[in-house]
């Protein structure tokens, strides 16, 4: 009798991306991220002149800064809602 697919195991390779050694190098990483934010804004803030185009430059910066902060847990713990 043959085995089919479905009962044998999955083959997953593991990767221990909660080891204290993970988390320094992604809270590095975000680190350097609100870092490159706040670098692009001080020279949105120098260089643009006009005032609309300089906010809607700041927004969209706002926006990305908030999006890599609320998406943090998911670089952190992959697939973990799932």
């Amino acid at each position: 009798m043959a085995a089919d697919c479905k009962s044998a195991a999955p083959c997953e390779l593991r990767r221990f991306e909660s080891s204290p050694v993970h988390h320094r190098f992604v809270l590095h990483r975000l680190a350097i991220a609100f870092a490159v934010y706040v670098v692009l804004g001080i020279l949105a803030w120098e260089t643009l002149q006009d005032s609309r185009i300089r906010a809607v430059t700041l927004l969209i910066l706002a926006l990305f800064a908030v999006k890599t902060l609320l998406r943090r847990k998911d670089v952190i713990h992959p697939g973990d809602g799932e």
